[in-house]
């Protein structure tokens, strides 16, 4: 055999041993899932992780991979980006001037002007009153001789009392464009203003995904003046909202705190549930009893209610959420593809894309993830010689050193 041949013979099995590296990526994982409904693979195209997928991922999934069988049967990683949701979110503070502070009839009033006739839909009311319950009118012009009414008998209110503080002082309003703003607090009290701000917010429009509840009861703790509500998920989620119906008519101003279960233990022969809570706040006839929270997986949750001396809230149904987390790529139709986790030991890919995150244009596409198969890896386990890397890293070595040394040895002997 001459030394030209050696050394073809050589690099062919240098690239069998990385081929051989690359193959049987895929069944690392514990988990995969075929995708289909791929579309154009110059598109932007969209995978939505199912709200189940995070019992069987690390905390921060970072073992998702993309796969690409090829005809070969080997695996061809592919990138993507996780993102929760691509809407882009737009707050923005709005510069005005305050034209003047007067007493109306209606009571104390502020007049605002806005030099860029900017478009607003929030004014925040920074008030050195306590304990107050007055009603509002805001109103709009281009003039300041005729006044459009944008809200009227608005309520703003602010509790200072042993039990906790609460303020809302926060005005809402569809989006307006009006180059002069008057408000209006209808009270006969000293109003002892400070400042407000004016701002445009929109909020990042987030998807959802309702989650059943196998068991949802309802408990009164007299002795603590609380209502209880005891839900229970059946299996473990991420739950990111809560939203309660409140069947009671009238206005009420109750502290809430949401539990998550995290530990049990076995005393007595009866099983003790122990809780930690993720939220804190106030449930108010005057706001939104939706609760955003940030929370581990969960399946047990547990609300509490602060009644005081108050007849307790009737509930209606209670929804609980789980945001929607996609991943964003360019997959071509004519590829099997598959989504694969379930890797303790994986870390967070590395791709480019992360730096173009911003230039994603999404086409509205969503692709489908098929039934999932598992298949247990056996950890701590002795690997066959030519499936573990490091083997193959030490034939790799061993080849190219001789391969140097035939190259060197020829030559010498020229």
């Amino acid at each position: 055999m001459t030394m030209q041949m050696r050394n073809y013979n050589l690099i062919a099995v240098i690239f069998i041993c990385f081929q051989m590296m690359g193959f049987g990526q895929i069944d690392t994982y514990e988990y995969k899932r075929p995708i289909s409904n791929v579309a154009d693979s110059s598109q932007w195209q969209r995978i939505d992780l199912p709200a189940d997928i995070y019992t069987k991922t690390s905390i921060n999934l970072s073992d998702l991979r993309i796969y690409q069988v090829l005809s070969n049967n080997d695996t061809l990683e592919l990138p993507y980006i996780l993102d929760r949701s691509m809407a882009k979110s737009k707050s923005k503070k709005v510069d005005f001037q305050l034209l003047n502070q007067s007493k109306r009839s209606l009571g104390a009033s502020f007049s605002f002007h806005l030099d860029d006739k900017d478009v607003i839909n929030e004014i925040l009311l920074h008030l050195d009153n306590s304990n107050f319950d007055w009603k509002v009118i805001l109103e709009g012009s281009n003039t300041q001789k005729s006044w459009s009414t944008i809200l009227d008998d608005y309520r703003i209110l602010a509790i200072d009392d042993p039990n906790g503080e609460y303020r809302f002082t926060t005005l809402l309003f569809p989006e307006s464009n009006f180059e002069y703003y008057r408000v209006t607090l209808k009270t006969n009290d000293e109003v002892k203003f400070i400042k407000a701000t004016l701002n445009l917010d929109k909020p990042e429009q987030y998807r959802y995904i309702e989650l059943p509840i196998i068991s949802q009861l309802l408990e009164t703790n007299t002795k603590e003046k609380e209502s209880i509500i005891n839900i229970d998920l059946g299996h473990k989620y991420k739950v990111d909202q809560i939203e309660l119906d409140i069947n009671t008519e009238g206005d009420y101003y109750r502290p809430i705190n949401i539990l998550i279960q995290h530990d049990s233990s076995l005393i007595n022969k009866k099983w003790n549930y122990h809780y930690r809570s993720v939220y804190r706040g106030t449930l108010s006839s005057l706001q939104t009893s939706r609760f955003n929270l940030s929370t581990d997986l969960g399946r047990k949750f547990r609300i509490k209610i602060k009644n005081y001396d108050n007849q307790a809230l009737q509930f209606g149904n209670i929804s609980i959420k789980n945001r929607i987390q996609s991943l964003y790529s360019k997959l071509s139709s004519d590829d099997q593809l598959f989504l694969c986790y379930g890797k303790s030991d994986a870390r967070s890919p590395n791709y480019d894309l992360k730096y173009f995150k911003d230039k994603i244009e999404f086409n509205g596409q969503s692709m489908d993830l098929g039934i999932e198969t598992y298949k247990p890896i056996t950890k701590n386990t002795i690997e066959p010689l030519f499936t573990s890397k490091w083997w193959l890293w030490a034939l790799l070595f061993s080849l190219v050193a001789g391969l140097g040394w035939i190259s060197l040895k020829m030559l010498r002997e020229k």
